[in-house]
């Protein structure tokens, strides 16, 4: 008896269709590692502070899967212009994080941080821990490098503060210095 191969009945094919479409589904929904709610769309919200963070850092792009391409650098009036003007997702209201937000998405995977002076410098992640200080399953690729927040450093008109990615650290730089960038949304 010879084997007849015979084509997928249209209904077998749909049904493989939709299993694939709800597979897809249940990707953008998950939550990852107990705080981070997936939104399939390059983006996520963080469930402690209601916060919406773009997963990749501005110059790179979601595939669906990780961040792509390369990261790149901007001023601090360059980041802050640059927020005013940003459509992603479907939203408009983009803006560049506080130092206090950013500091929420560092992640010493040590589980040691050291102490703030009396200034607010330190929280460098402490013991062996991984690089970038950030939660890779949330936020792929991110360089580990310093970004810019929106927040001024102390009076100052040329320093803001940073947080630092290679060491989960908290200082300040000059406005003029280009530094990586991830925007969010929400909060105040």
């Amino acid at each position: 008896m010879k084997d007849v191969v015979r084509p997928a009945s249209t209904a077998a094919l749909l049904l493989r269709v939709l299993l694939i479409v709800s597979l897809a589904g249940a990707a953008q929904g998950q939550i990852i590692d107990g705080r981070f709610q997936d939104h399939g769309n390059g983006t996520l919200t963080d469930q402690q502070t209601g916060l919406t963070w773009m997963r990749c850092s501005l110059g790179q792009q979601w595939n669906g899967v990780s961040c792509s391409g390369g990261a790149s650098r901007h001023t601090w009036d360059n980041a802050m212009t640059l927020a005013q003007g940003l459509e992603f997702a479907g939203h408009t209201d983009w803006r560049l994080p506080t130092r206090d937000e950013l500091n929420t998405i560092v992640h010493c995977s040590s589980d040691q941080r050291s102490g703030f002076n009396s200034n607010g410098y330190g929280g460098h992640c402490l013991g062996n821990f991984l690089k970038p200080t950030v939660l890779a399953a949330a936020f792929p690729n991110t360089p580990d490098t310093w970004y810019w927040s929106s927040s001024n450093y102390g009076t100052s008109n040329v320093n803001a503060w940073v947080v630092g990615s290679g060491d989960g650290a908290l200082s300040g730089s000059y406005r003029s210095t280009p530094l990586r960038v991830r925007m969010v949304r929400g909060g105040h």
